[in-house]
């Protein structure tokens, strides 16, 4: 039971984005598997943002440095995974038929946000890398107030944790010296 309410209150805090390191033996009761998975989990659903950060990084130095768009696009492409990887080919191969604007904004998928505010820029003429800054601002922006909306959501979330952590040890205290007045009471003769 202990295992239990402590393995899911420290699921809780960490799919939450709370840091929290975890030992990597197992654990009495065999939450062992817990312990080793969260982490994992966190590692993943981290990479998204990151990678959408890491392209824009790097087509601000790209377009700061004087280089064209699709230059640029190229450039970010080395700091993507496979996946997005992929997605950012089919962008460039796209724009060699239809021209980098349209093909910007035809994109669907992840980065889609970030290319379309390119498309936006490309066929405006507006500075790029001012607008790929901006764009990096806003989702840091989003990324700190959602972390920020899942801290204070967490005093919620681990209030039935909490609980089933605190309700033993309050019902041993309160309800346990009657208890065992009532036995002595009872049990009276027969013991020594």
């Amino acid at each position: 039971m202990w295992t239990v309410a402590i393995a899911v209150a420290l699921f809780v805090v960490a799919r939450r984005g709370e840091s929290i390191s975890f030992p990597t033996h197992p654990a009495p009761g065999g939450a062992g598997g817990l312990w080793r998975m969260v982490p994992l989990w966190r590692q993943r659903s981290a990479a998204v943002p990151g990678d959408l950060q890491a392209v824009a990084a790097a087509l601000v130095v790209g377009t700061a440095a004087g280089l064209t768009l699709q230059s640029s696009l190229e450039l970010a492409g080395t700091a993507l995974g496979p996946s997005r990887r992929r997605e950012l080919d089919d962008v460039l191969r796209d724009a060699r038929n239809l021209g980098l604007g349209a093909a910007l904004a035809r994109s669907e998928g992840r980065m889609s946000p970030l290319f379309a505010r390119l498309a936006r820029a490309q066929v405006s003429g507006a500075p790029l890398a001012a607008t790929v800054a901006g764009f990096a601002a806003e989702e840091r922006e989003i990324r700190r107030s959602a972390r920020i909306e899942a801290a204070r959501k967490l005093p919620v979330r681990l209030t039935i944790p909490l609980a089933l952590l605190v309700m033993p040890g309050f019902v041993l205290l309160t309800a346990g010296p009657a208890a065992v007045g009532s036995l002595q009471r009872m049990l009276g003769p027969l013991m020594p």
